[in-house]
């Protein structure tokens, strides 16, 4: 029996850094037929990355076989100003379903996998390819649409916008959920039925035990970690005031490892409040370093603001990067991190604002730090387990071809 054909659509694909690269990669190095529908990379940097453009490689066969369409795009810009982001937005769906539409045309595939970001509507490329040859349409939900986006519109914008979610969730022959507070809610929204929604969730390579690459030496202390995005949804008023609370206590370092909207901001409060022996930042780094930085700290820190019903229910995706080095998280999230974290016992886990919750549990580590370490193992054990590369491929094998 021949492998199935599979066409990924995502507004993002290598070079840009995510998940859905490694579903593409993973199902054509097991036999599958793996086509890409997506668009000229430049996230995060608002620029074309090298070699790419308007006429460089808008069509291209990689040397692992899988073949890649990239639709005309235009690029946010170096500023990413909201109108140019959203004009880039609009532009990709256009373009992107008029590319779907003549694919459907010359090309067969078995199915498609969606990789839905936000905005929901880069799913639009796929609904037009599932529609015109009637095959199976799986949509992988990393952020919840429309909860998303509901506080910030309103009127027709948000009709539509429901009206385009609901279509995308009823179109799909499964929806691969990646956090379970996911099914719920699109349960009540589109009327889907549970046994349609399944479990999907983010994966990280293995850290702990790879080699360590040279890094800069880190201050002494107790060492917890932001790595990732740095955002104004990770990094906001508690956790500035949980870190003013340590300011005369040198004996924790924060560390926040990576770029992101908040990052300037952060660096602004450091100087404002004279705390460059407190807190230390340092630039995103490539993966082969990360496991280096996560070895050199004793605890991450994982924040996620709570003021929002999506945000409860999200599972961040460096959550799954934490364990899997082993470390102990430390977590100040909606209570969907905050229940994962109790059920692996993995750390200590608190409400996006509770300060005082978490400065009184960081001084009782403090006292034992090798006991809150341990819990480190319970989350690698739980990775290994649960959040590996292969372990998620073979659960969307048994997926896509009906065995789930």
């Amino acid at each position: 029996m021949s492998k199935k054909k599979v066409l990924l659509v995502s507004q993002y694909f290598d070079p840009e850094g995510f998940k859905g690269n490694d579903v593409a990669i993973e199902l054509q190095k097991r036999g599958y037929q793996v086509d890409v529908l997506t668009s000229i990379p430049n996230y995060p940097k608002g620029v074309f990355f090298d070699g790419y453009g308007f006429f460089k490689k808008r069509i291209e066969t990689r040397e692992d076989g899988i073949k890649v369409y990239r639709c005309f795009t235009i690029p946010r810009g170096k500023k990413a100003h909201y109108w140019m982001v959203g004009l880039g937005y609009v532009v990709y769906y256009v373009f992107g379903s008029i590319w779907a539409f003549f694919l459907a045309f010359f090309k067969k595939y078995d199915c498609i996998f969606v990789q839905q970001l936000s905005p929901a509507f880069g799913a639009a490329p796929g609904m037009v390819v599932a529609k015109m040859q009637k095959i199976p349409m799986y949509t992988w939900v990393l952020d919840l649409w429309p909860s998303t986006i509901e506080y910030h519109i309103k009127g027709l914008p948000l009709k539509i916008t429901n009206r385009f979610c609901r279509r995308m969730y009823n179109l799909s022959e499964k929806i691969l959920i990646s956090s379970e507070g996911f099914r719920e809610y699109i349960m009540e929204f589109a009327g889907t039925k549970s046994k349609d929604i399944i479990l999907f969730p983010n994966w990280s390579l293995p850290i702990k035990g790879q080699s360590l690459k040279e890094i800069p030496a880190l201050p002494e202390g107790f060492k917890i970690m932001m790595a990732g995005n740095l955002s104004t949804t990770q990094i906001y008023d508690s956790i500035y005031n949980l870190m003013l609370k340590f300011k005369d206590d040198k004996r924790v370092q924060w560390i926040f490892l990576g770029n992101g909207s908040e990052r300037n901001n952060l660096i602004k409060f450091i100087e404002d409040n004279q705390m460059e022996k407190n807190i230390t930042t340092l630039e995103r780094v490539p993966f082969d370093y990360i496991p280096a930085y996560y070895n050199a700290v004793d605890a991450m820190l994982l924040a996620l603001k709570g003021n929002k019903r999506h945000l409860h229910m999200t599972i961040p995706a460096r959550f799954q990067s934490y364990i899997a080095a082993g470390k102990p998280v430390i977590a100040m999230t909606g209570y969907g991190v905050r229940n994962l974290v109790k059920e692996i016992d993995c750390g200590c886990s608190f409400d996006a604002d509770d300060v005082e919750g978490a400065y009184n549990a960081i001084l009782q580590i403090l006292e034992d730090p090798a006991s809150f370490a341990k819990k480190g193992e319970n989350g690698l054990a739980y990775f290994e387990k649960y959040y590996t590369l292969g372990n998620c491929i073979d659960h969307l094998e048994s997926i896509i071809n009906h065995n789930k």
